[in-house]
């Protein structure tokens, strides 16, 4: 079952991320008909509600890049793994160590790093040494805690 949502689990990363990439990529390259007057507008506009949305929190965070991402991501695999056992009725072992089975990360996170870093390569910098340096710290511990919860099942089904 670990390996199924494993490779799932990569297929949903890889979907949204393109999706991201050409998104991102279409919001760079947009400019379109329309009139000075309304780029203008649009440029001031957006950069300020992205500068209060993104700016403040990023600004608070500016040193602590690969913590949060390292935080958010364990807490994400977490509790989606739990949300996902829940809806899938698994039992009550898989329901609590679905999640941290996940931990680990390697070659679609690298992958992904490596794509955007050439799509844009003014993020390049930040994007591979968050990335890198978060998967050698998940691909330290999360094979650990892929131990322990395939123990736990392995005890709680015997």
């Amino acid at each position: 079952m670990l390996l199924s949502i494993v490779a799932l689990d990569d297929v949903w990363a890889l979907f949204l991320f393109g999706i991201g990439v050409a998104v991102v990529t279409s919001l760079k390259c947009a400019s379109g008909d329309i009139s000075a007057l309304l780029m203008v507008l649009r440029e001031i506009g957006g950069a300020a509600i992205l500068g209060i949305l993104v700016g403040l929190p990023a600004a608070y965070l500016t040193g602590r890049i690969g913590v949060t991402y390292i935080l958010c991501r364990a807490a994400g695999k977490f509790f989606g793994g739990m949300i996902g056992s829940h809806l899938s009725r698994a039992d009550l072992v898989t329901k609590h160590w679905m999640g941290a089975a996940l931990f680990p990360q390697a070659g679609v996170a690298i992958g992904m790093a490596l794509v955007a870093s050439n799509h844009f390569p003014e993020y390049r910098q930040i994007l591979l040494s968050v990335i890198i340096s978060s998967t050698v710290f998940f691909e330290i511990i999360g094979p650990v805690f892929t131990r322990l919860a395939l123990k736990r099942a392995h005890v709680a089904q015997q």
